[in-house]
This record gives C-alpha cells, sequence and structure tokens, in this order.
C-alpha cells in the first residue's frame, strides 16, 4: 500500500488549485493506494526566520506538517503560478519541514512528485511549474515527467467540483496514472 497526498500551494478559500487537487484525489481508484487531502491554510505557520527558529523553534504546525509529510510515498502539487513561478506560502511551507534534520523525518527525499497548476488565463499555471520542478529535484524528489496545466480553469469546474471536460480529464489521468505507477514501482524495491 502506498500513501499519497494531495493539497495546493494556496491558502484562498476559493482557489482553483484547491479545488484542483480535490478532485485529482477524489480521482484516484486504485488497491494500493491510500490518498490524504490537507488544506495548507489550516496550519499556522509563521514566515520563516531563522532568529525566530533559533529563539522558539519549529511551530507546532511545521512539526504536525512535516510529520505528514514524512508519512507518504508521493505529493500532488497544484501550485498556483505567482508572477512565473509557485507561491510565497508554497515556498514558505517546504522551507518550515526541511527544517531541523536531527528529528530524522525527510519530508521529501525520495517522494515521488506530481506538478499540476490551474489558472484563468490560457497557460494554466504553466510558468510557474518550471521553477518548482527544479526545486522539487533539488530536495531529492522523483518528478514525474508528465504534468498537468488548466487552463480557463475558472470554468472548468461545474458547482461540485468535478472536471467537465473529457480532454482535460484524459490528461489529468495521464499525469495521475504515470505517478501512481511509479510510486508503486519506486516503493516496491
Amino acid at each position: 500500500m502506498i500513501k499519497l497526498l494531495f493539497f495546493a500551494g494556496s491558502c484562498r478559500v476559493q482557489s482553483l488549485n484547491k479545488t484542483l487537487a480535490k478532485f485529482a484525489e477524489k480521482s484516484i481508484d486504485h488497491d494500493l493506494v491510500e490518498t490524504t487531502f490537507i488544506n495548507l491554510a489550516a496550519y499556522d505557520i509563521p514566515l520563516y526566520n531563522g532568529d525566530n527558529e533559533e529563539a522558539y523553534g519549529v511551530p507546532n504546525d511545521a512539526s504536525t506538517l512535516k510529520r505528514i509529510f514524512d508519512a507518504h510515498d508521493g505529493l500532488f502539487i497544484a501550485s498556483p503560478e505567482y508572477n512565473g513561478s509557485y507561491s510565497a506560502v508554497l515556498k514558505n511551507t517546504i522551507d518550515w519541514l526541511f527544517r531541523r534534520p536531527e528529528d530524522n523525518l525527510i519530508p521529501f527525499k525520495n517522494k515521488v512528485v506530481a506538478l499540476a497548476s490551474a489558472s484563468p488565463f490560457a497557460a494554466g499555471g504553466l510558468r510557474g511549474l518550471v521553477p518548482l520542478r527544479m526545486l522539487m529535484n533539488n530536495m531529492d524528489c522523483h518528478t514525474v515527467p508528465s504534468q498537468f496545466c488548466l487552463g480557463h480553469a475558472d470554468k472548468a469546474f461545474d458547482d461540485d467540483g468535478q472536471l467537465t471536460d473529457e480532454h482535460q480529464l484524459a490528461m489529468l489521468n495521464q499525469t495521475l496514472d504515470q505517478w501512481v505507477e511509479t510510486t508503486i514501482a519506486l516503493n516496491a524495491q
């Protein structure tokens, strides 16, 4: 059994990327897979500051998230594109989770990562996934080649959060299938 974690790099209540991550999680139907969705907005993590870390330690919610990430074999990250990159909340979360390696939790090493983005613009957040892919690879993750960018995402979901376009659905499923198969294969070794 493999464990897959789904989340969005956005704290907005009506986030298109959060909708995409929730839909992707519900799309997984595999006997060897257990899924979890988390909302980063539910975790109180301040902006990373080394002086504050030294004075007060790692915040409890950052430690909780680190345990959650460590317990999963794969990460599905739906990241909004902010000025051609990924979001500050995603970077801040990653920075906190990477702290204190002496706790023996390794939240990113050898994780299999699938990247996705959703945007009301035509490119679907594609530009933000390039630096995010580089970051995840630098953190010793296995980022699958396939990725999913959902353009015009503000019109792509119905009122129940279901992706309605068959072509887009097929593209998402291609990414999810590659991610699940890769995660199963790497964890069977």
